[in-house]
């Protein structure tokens, strides 16, 4: 299921770098800012599930601090920054649609 959903943040996010491919790396940069700390929060569930609402704090954060990282250091175009993390964050919406179908 883990393997699934970053499989769907990476073809969601794919399909909307086809679709702002001027603005490739800040789509990219966009859907990092999300996938990233995703990917920490996976690292920590597997070590420790019951730390659950510790990882989720974590993804927050780091993801926060991302986004402002990335703003201020990079120059994006807003735009396709949001586009980028709203697909990677979508991801969570549509898994349940996913693991419905797969059974």
């Amino acid at each position: 299921m883990i393997k699934q959903y970053i499989t769907l943040q990476m073809v969601l996010l794919s399909i909307t770098s086809a679709i702002y491919i001027r603005d490739f790396t800040s789509v990219l940069l966009g859907g990092s800012a999300w996938i990233i700390p995703s990917l920490c929060f996976i690292w920590i569930i597997a070590r420790n599930p019951k730390k659950f609402f510790f990882g989720e704090a974590v993804k927050l954060l780091l993801s926060a601090g991302l986004i402002i990282c990335i703003i201020s250091f990079i120059h994006i175009k807003t735009l396709s920054f949001l586009s980028g993390y709203i697909a990677a964050v979508s991801a969570a919406f549509l898994m349940p649609f996913k693991i419905k179908y797969d059974n």
